[in-house]
């Protein structure tokens, strides 16, 4: 175990990141890389009541659909010395270890969302929903369902491109096991199939708005067991 894992894994946020958190409304987006978390996080910014949280991360950017990421954008790209200095310093409400690298939310970027009065919304993964629900009881947390493994497959070719081999598609689809096994075994997710991008981003502000009481509906369980098994029969080529 080196040294940022071992952070990471003993990290406590402080009073004040519990304190920021306590009235906050919080959506939280899950799901399997490859599932439209992104998309839907776009579409949900567009109606001008929610505000990115922008995770900070070690590892480096990397290509989606042929573009760079941006530092700003999609994360905030720091090196290990900084990330050890920021948890050292409580900094993150929230951190996980993944894949390598670190991933974690700053106290600074909710402090944002409240003085603008926006809902804040993050795509992240399921150990940093874990994280929060410990911190608030205000999490909305929806995970989302790629239609189809072939689907799945097909939007993990297409963002990574030449930038990942095969061994990283199937370290995501691992992930992926991991990420679907949690939906099923747990009750606070808010399982959405993501066949339409227009109908899911309606079907989630009305679950955050409280206009719309989703739940996971057995059509969801059946599809996430079904991604499951066909996970594990390509992971076992």
């Amino acid at each position: 175990m080196d040294e940022l894992q071992a952070k990471v894994l003993g990290y406590k946020p402080s009073k004040k990141a519990k304190k920021t958190l306590a009235d906050t409304k919080l959506l939280l987006l899950v799901g399997p890389t490859g599932s439209g978390k992104n998309t839907l996080e776009q579409a949900l910014l567009k109606t001008g009541s929610f505000k990115p949280i922008v995770t900070h991360t070690t590892r480096r950017p990397r290509e989606n659909n042929g573009i760079l990421e941006k530092d700003g954008d999609e994360y905030h790209f720091i090196s290990t010395i900084q990330a050890l200095k920021m948890l050292e310093n409580h900094k993150f409400v929230e951190a996980a270890y993944t894949h390598r690298y670190l991933y974690g939310t700053s106290v600074a970027e909710f402090e944002i969302a409240k003085k603008e009065g926006k809902i804040p919304v993050a795509d992240i993964d399921i150990k940093g929903v874990r994280s929060y629900r410990e911190l608030t009881s205000g999490v909305i947390a929806v995970f989302l369902l790629p239609p189809s493994f072939k689907v799945l497959i097909n939007r993990l070719v297409n963002r990574y491109g030449k930038s990942h081999d095969q061994e990283d598609i199937k370290i995501r689809l691992a992930t992926a096991l991991d990420e679907l096994s949690e939906l099923l075994n747990t009750d606070y997710y808010y399982a959405i199939i993501n066949s339409d991008i227009s109908t899911t981003s309606q079907k989630v502000t009305g679950i955050v708005r409280g206009t719309k009481k989703h739940k996971s509906g057995s059509k969801s369980l059946v599809l996430a067991q079904k991604l499951i098994d066909d996970i594990k029969k390509y992971l076992a080529k």
